[in-house]
């Protein structure tokens, strides 16, 4: 599915779910345990929300709206197409945020997924492995 949304919307599926590992550790931690948001998306007004962040029915649907905003929002409207510019847009840093660890974490993540073992994670030590192999 993430894949299809990825051609579909044009925005390489390395880099959505680079964003999902940052923004909550692909779903494991924060708000988007309950909220089921990819990118811990904002609602807009009268949509459903839970502390200030969209609430979706399933993860699907909360990387379906992801990539569209990304999309939509991001690239064709603000015309920003790196991470290194939508980062700070993003994730600004006068919301608590720190957008160059982000925008590392994010480069990292898709530079290994991409193929370059080097740049995967140490944990868990079977990505590495599993890059390294080519699988």
């Amino acid at each position: 599915d993430l894949v299809a949304l990825s051609r579909a919307y044009q925005v390489d599926d390395a880099v959505a779910l680079a964003f999902f590992v940052m923004e909550s550790r692909a779903g494991t931690e924060g708000e988007a345990v309950a909220t089921r948001s990819f990118g811990n998306l904002r609602p807009m007004p009268n949509e459903p929300q839970r502390d200030g962040y969209r609430l979706y029915h399933s993860w699907l649907d909360g990387a379906s709206e992801w990539f569209a905003v990304i999309r939509h929002l991001y690239l064709n409207q603000y015309k920003l197409g790196t991470v290194e510019a939508i980062v700070p847009v993003y994730v600004p840093s006068t919301d608590s945020n720190d957008p160059a660890a982000m925008i590392g974490g994010i480069r990292q993540l898709v530079a290994c997924w991409h193929g370059d073992a080097a740049q995967c994670p140490s944990r868990p030590a079977a990505i590495r492995a599993m890059v390294a192999g080519g699988r």
